[in-house]
């Protein structure tokens, strides 16, 4: 049961705080040709092709999201979001303190979610996919 508080509060947090204003800032970039600071962001950050780049990173971080507060595919997901987290961590600022503990704490649930799953109560579990270790038997019987 604490996997569901974890994967849903995780899940929720990240929508609603993240993902959401992301990808409404890429929907007005595209679209409207607004300007948007993710962009500009990662131009500063030196990385290749940012206006490609940008509205992909709010498409995955709006993925991740919907993965974790469904319980879908929620290891395969947890991957991507340790990934795009360190390379977060890897281009921030270390005075920002706050955006810095953040990182660190949207990290460590990341790695519980990867390590443990999604749990009972998610889309893996009712579409069959079994992400736990199976059960070892209470007993052993002796064969004749």
């Amino acid at each position: 049961m604490t996997h569901l508080f974890l994967r849903v509060g995780v899940g929720l947090l990240l929508l609603t705080h993240h993902a959401m204003a992301a990808a409404l800032g890429a929907f007005e970039f595209l679209w409207n040709e607004r300007p948007w600071n993710w962009v500009s962001l990662l131009h500063q950050a030196g990385l290749p092709y940012p206006t490609l780049l940008a509205p992909v990173a709010a498409l995955v971080l709006l993925g991740i999201s919907l993965s974790f507060l469904f319980g879908f595919l929620t290891r395969l997901f947890a991957v991507a979001f340790l990934l795009v987290l360190v390379l977060l961590q890897w281009r921030s600022d270390p005075a920002q303190s706050l955006q810095c503990e953040l990182i660190w704490l949207y990290q460590l649930c990341g790695l519980t979610l990867m390590l443990f799953g999604s749990g009972r109560i998610s889309i893996d579990q009712w579409l069959g996919r079994r992400e736990s270790t199976p059960k070892r038997p209470l007993h052993r019987t002796l064969r004749p």
